[in-house]
């Protein structure tokens, strides 16, 4: 089986959104079999989109699925992720 690892984050801490990505992968590779999960307020969203011509919310994204983390913005999408 697998176990679950929630990080939550209301905004993006210092701006630095791939800090966020790698302090979930240190917890997750210490766990071992980890589904990773990032439960993410509206905040934190806006934080990378506030710039849309930078880029960060789609760098984001795509690191997060290259780590395997799953993005969560809402009750309903971290229970689907979750398979409750």
């Amino acid at each position: 089986g697998y176990s679950s690892l929630i990080e939550i984050k209301a905004d993006v801490p210092g701006a630095d959104y791939r800090a966020v990505e790698d302090q979930i992968n240190s917890f997750g590779d210490r766990l071992g079999r980890t589904r990773k999960i990032l439960l993410i307020g509206p905040e934190f969203r806006n934080t990378l989109e506030r710039e849309p011509e930078k880029g960060h919310w789609r760098r984001f994204e795509k690191r997060l699925k290259a780590s395997r983390i799953t993005p969560c913005e809402s009750r309903a999408s971290l229970l689907k992720a979750l398979g409750l």
